[in-house]
């Protein structure tokens, strides 16, 4: 996760409010440009896996404190 904090220069929780932000623009203003940008954005699985996997390790960590 931090080699996409520093890539994209912010983190989940931002990115995820940035395209929260990008596809209500899209939906309030159809722009097929800004479209096609939206859906060429792969970093937004990156973080979704990385953040899972991070949750999930994060959960097994507590479990195997226990």
């Amino acid at each position: 996760m931090e080699s996409l904090q520093a890539k994209d220069g912010m983190t989940c929780e931002q990115f995820e409010a940035y395209l929260k932000s990008r596809s209500q623009t899209l939906m309030s203003r159809p722009d097929p440009d800004l479209n096609k940008a939206i859906m060429n954005e792969e970093d937004a699985l990156n973080w979704k896996i990385s953040r899972e996997m991070l949750d999930s390790w994060l959960g097994l960590e507590i479990e195997s404190t226990k």
